[in-house]
């Protein structure tokens, strides 16, 4: 079975060229003894290294992103709630409306009647008052006494 090659398999000698820096720094090679590093391996290494961070920026790109759909969402929401509340007000207020329309129209109707009335309760209560003092003033000028007692009693 064949052993799948490794993407990273350029990084190889880059690795190499790590160890033998290491291995200078630490003194176990001597430097002069061996070849430079090729800029290619150190443009790799500059490379690999911003391809890193574009990677995290990428994803910190997308995590921003998600959030702000998030709440784009939930302002949509929000305001196709508050849009059909105010529908549904304005027609509540619409319906209260024409109830106050109709029952204005009610009460007008009901004016001429009620006027009717009043004038006939005070044209009744003109004529209660007439005979009563009719009936007082007849109980007064009459020769009872009998009455004229039952004319101080009801007073």
């Amino acid at each position: 079975m064949e052993k799948k090659k490794s993407w990273m398999g350029w990084w190889k000698p880059f690795r190499i060229g790590q160890k033998l820096r290491l291995q200078v720094q630490k003194g176990e090679v001597d430097e002069n003894r061996i070849d430079p590093i090729p800029e290619v391996y150190t443009e790799i290494q500059r490379l690999a290294g911003e391809l890193k961070n574009a990677g995290r920026e990428l994803e910190e790109y997308r995590r921003a992103a998600s959030v702000a759909a998030e709440a784009l969402q939930r302002v949509q929401r929000t305001r196709d709630a508050n849009r059909r509340q105010h529908r549904r007000v304005v027609q509540e207020k619409d319906r209260l409306i024409e109830e106050i329309k109709r029952l204005k129209l009610q009460c007008e109707t009901y004016q001429p009647a009620v006027k009717r009335m009043s004038d006939k309760y005070k044209a009744v209560s003109k004529q209660i008052l007439k005979v009563a003092l009719e009936r007082d003033k007849a109980l007064l000028q009459g020769d009872n006494p009998a009455a004229r007692q039952d004319f101080s009693h009801h007073r």
